[in-house]
């Protein structure tokens, strides 16, 4: 053989735990399912032996994960993804305490061990998947481009022979109730006795395990006249003149909320501090009382939030009577 030759000596797709079948994919077009691509790139040198030889910027580049079949164009099923980064939601499944379904795999089968004759280099890739896709299980195959020539890990020709694939069966993303979270009030957090106007904060914690990292708004909130510059109504009550809602964009620990980001109007320019940062969640309501225009009608849209998982959970934020705000699924 010429030298300068090359050929794929080894070529591999499994989980990251090294088995060939997982469960730990959320139908929510966030979550991602790592998968691991162990390869070695062969070239020919003087002598007629084959050396490895780390892949290239492009042919690393190339790598992709398509649905296992025969044909090395093979698409991607509908709906779903091949993410060569890592996004920032966690990985693996969230199983409730007592679940049944604490596995991340579809069968018992122990890790497998790669057979290899030499040094291997590792790719890493991840998949996603769309919300509404069927719960169906599919199987996937790694695909890549060496030196013109197009290669699978269900290949096989004279110099060749690869047959390795991952099976992934995603799950549906599960749902929080307001029963299993957690509330603390901040009863008067900020108060102006001079001009009657008072706000309470309400955060609320997700059972073990979970996290909310992700505002994402209310749906169709209330248009407020002198609307706070971050903030959301979800609903409004003109006697005794309260309305409730969220701060949008204000997540981190470190930004400041002032009284101009949930109503404009009251004081000059950004008005008082707010202590919105007594707990640091994420999941976090308020009621103000006092300085609120009146609006003509009220509305209840449905609260969104993102998880660690990057699942979607909706809930509904009223005025109540005690506690100040009602959340209700």
């Amino acid at each position: 053989m010429k030298a300068g030759s090359v050929r794929l000596g080894h070529f591999e797709i499994q989980t990251e735990t090294a088995e060939d079948k997982t469960r730990a994919l959320y139908t929510n077009g966030r979550h991602q399912c790592k998968l691991v691509v162990l390869i070695a790139k062969n070239v020919a040198d003087e002598s007629g032996n084959w050396q490895f030889a780390a892949l290239t910027a492009a042919e690393r580049n190339s790598l992709t994960v398509t649905q296992y079949a025969t044909n090395p164009d093979a698409p991607l099923p509908t709906g779903w993804h091949c993410d060569t980064d890592k996004d920032k939601y966690d990985p693996g499944l969230w199983p409730p305490r007592g679940s049944e379904t604490n596995s991340t795999t579809l069968s018992s089968s122990p890790a497998k061990p790669s057979i290899a004759s030499g040094p291997l280099e590792m790719v890493e890739r991840y998949m996603r998947v769309n919300a509404g896709q069927p719960i169906q299980s599919y199987r996937f195959m790694a695909r890549i481009q060496i030196a013109g020539k197009v290669y699978t890990t269900n290949y096989t020709d004279d110099d060749a022979s690869f047959n390795s694939w991952v099976e992934i069966q995603p799950e549906r993303p599960y749902v929080l109730r307001v029963a299993q979270l957690v509330r603390y009030i901040d009863n008067r957090a900020f108060e102006d006795k001079a001009r009657n106007i008072y706000i309470d904060v309400h955060y609320w914690t997700p059972p073990r395990g979970l996290q909310f990292i992700q505002n994402v708004g209310i749906a169709n909130p209330l248009n407020i006249k002198d609307e706070g510059r971050f903030f959301n109504t979800s609903d409004f009550i003109s006697v005794p003149n309260d309305k409730s809602g969220i701060l949008v964009e204000r997540d981190s620990l470190e930004e400041r909320v002032f009284m101009a980001d949930v109503q404009q109007g009251i004081y000059s320019g950004n008005g008082p501090d707010i202590e919105y940062r007594r707990c640091f969640k994420v999941m976090r309501a308020l009621k103000l009382h006092g300085g609120v225009p009146s609006t003509p009608h009220r509305d209840t849209g449905h609260w969104s939030l993102l998880d660690n998982f990057g699942c979607e959970h909706k809930f509904r934020l009223k005025l109540g009577g005690t506690p100040s705000l009602e959340l209700t699924d």
